[in-house]
């Protein structure tokens, strides 16, 4: 849920901070982001892992590919366009992977009998986060500015990244059981 709040604030103010840089638009940003997570899942798609094992390394990846997202947007008022638009090919890179590596494992991990509803609370928790990334990053911005709130992202981002280092020993084989 923390990275859809980052997705979430990014995408929110996206358009009246792009009307404040000189060299951004708010389409071509968000046309970037999208066609790179449409290249991304089709060229990346055997790299994302989908043996039932939690990757560390590669979700901390994908969390730092989201952090720096995140930073470059945010630097993209001093830096100029490149960084703007670094910022939409790196966030586009992240969604693109995030999202299918947490559904797979989940989908393994998960009890086949009673997969469906904790498959439905992920979905809905990640779009949980994506609104609450306008509600929650919305005062900051409006307390400080739009690019202190995307830094604050991308230190959450970088936060994140110890979260993903996680070595499970316990997983839930075919029937349904747990074994370690």
């Amino acid at each position: 849920m923390t990275a859809s709040t980052v997705f979430g604030a990014i995408t929110n103010f996206l358009p009246l901070y792009a009307a404040q840089m000189k060299y951004g638009s708010a389409g071509i940003y968000l046309m970037l982001q999208a066609g790179v997570v449409v290249l991304a899942r089709f060229a990346w798609r055997k790299k994302i892992p989908s043996d039932g094992k939690w990757h560390s390394f590669f979700m901390m990846g994908i969390i730092f590919i989201l952090a720096m997202a995140a930073g470059c947007v945010s630097y993209a008022i001093e830096g100029g366009g490149v960084f703007f638009y670094a910022g939409a090919v790196l966030m586009g890179i992240a969604q693109a992977l995030l999202y299918p590596a947490l559904t797979t494992y989940l989908s393994f991990v998960l009890p086949q009998t009673s997969r469906n509803v904790p498959l439905g609370l992920y979905i809905a928790t990640a779009d949980l986060g994506v609104s609450l990334g306008g509600v929650i990053m919305g005062p900051i911005a409006d307390a400080t500015s739009y690019s202190f709130m995307y830094m604050m992202c991308a230190v959450i981002g970088a936060a994140m990244i110890g979260f993903a280092y996680d070595r499970r020993t316990v997983f839930v084989d075919e029937g349904g059981e747990i074994r370690q």
